[in-house]
């Protein structure tokens, strides 16, 4: 398996038989991410690591949720990943990250 910035195609075929693609979206902030130019017709898998740094947890999935209780009471903290419209939405709860790693799997609309 390789994994790399640039898209490539993975050698694997999804359900319907179409090829799946590969590519891994690094950047340091939680802004949504326009993937406009990767012409996606099935997302087959979002996966991936982020570094937490409010509250101080270190590397953790993009894809998570997380009662934290203290003498002040409860917090709900989390984070996970969506699809829509050609946008990939990193969104967060009560944390605070400082890169992403994302590995997106899909296959391609026809031209």
């Amino acid at each position: 398996n390789t994994y790399s910035t640039e898209e490539i195609n993975t050698g694997k075929k999804w359900i319907d038989g179409k090829d799946i693609y590969r590519k891994v979206i690094t950047q340091n902030n939680s802004n949504a991410i326009d993937l406009t130019d990767l012409t996606i017709d099935t997302i087959v898998k979002m996966d991936g690591t982020s570094h937490v740094t409010s509250p101080t947890w270190g590397t953790c999935p993009v894809n998570f949720a997380w009662t934290s209780t203290s003498s002040s009471g409860s917090n709900n903290n989390q984070m996970f990943l969506q699809y829509s419209g050609k946008t990939l939405s990193i969104n967060t709860k009560n944390i605070t990250i400082d890169y992403i790693h994302i590995i997106l799997e899909y296959t391609k609309q026809e031209a």
